[in-house]
Formats: structure tokens, C-alpha cells, sequence
């Protein structure tokens, strides 16, 4: 009967270290998420700028070719937006710029 209670004991210390470990595990793997997520909405906000971008380049092609503006708005075949995620802006995000690189001969 002796060994028993330091063999419980042993088992309960282990199955907290277990836990603690699977705990701190998930807070790892919920913050990493959401860093995914925020990702992901730039990933989407960049894309509606590139939309947006290449709208108005085709517009000014089409006005320098002398074509009528078209004035119909573009149905995109994108992946809509989460409603109930808030769309972030870039200024929430912390955005690391690389150093530009000078180029002999370039301006």
C-alpha cells in the first residue's frame, strides 16, 4: 500500500504536465490562427486593390483607344468576405518593408 500513493502521485504530476503542455499547445495554435486569418484578409485586400488597379487601367486604355465608358461594375468570381469577421486595414497590421536596393545606372 505504501508504493501506491507515491505511484498515484507520480501519475497525477505527469497527467498536469500533460495538460499544461496540451494548453500552452493550443494558445500557440489559436494565436497562430489568427495570425492566418489577418493574413488572409490582407491576402483579400491587396486582391481588391489589384481589381480595383487594373479597373482603372482598363478604363484609361479604353479612354485612349476612344472607346465609350462602360459604366457597369465588373462581377468578380472571388471568394466572398466573411460577414462576421471585420475586414482589417493595413494600418493594423505591422507591415516590414525590405530595404530598396540601388541598381548602378538606375535613378
Amino acid at each position: 500500500m505504501r508504493h501506491s500513493l507515491p505511484t498515484v502521485l507520480a501519475v497525477l504530476v505527469a497527467a498536469a504536465g500533460i495538460g499544461y503542455g496540451l494548453m500552452v499547445l493550443s494558445q500557440d495554435l489559436r494565436r497562430v490562427s489568427d495570425d492566418l486569418d489577418a493574413v488572409a484578409r490582407d491576402m483579400s485586400t491587396m486582391s481588391d486593390d489589384v481589381r480595383s488597379i487594373a479597373d482603372d487601367v482598363n478604363a484609361i486604355a479604353d479612354a485612349l483607344a476612344g472607346e465609350p465608358e462602360d459604366d457597369e461594375q465588373r462581377q468578380t468570381t472571388g471568394v466572398a468576405q466573411r460577414a462576421h469577421a471585420p475586414r482589417l486595414r493595413r494600418t493594423h497590421l505591422v507591415i516590414r518593408r525590405r530595404p530598396r536596393v540601388h541598381v548602378a545606372g538606375a535613378r
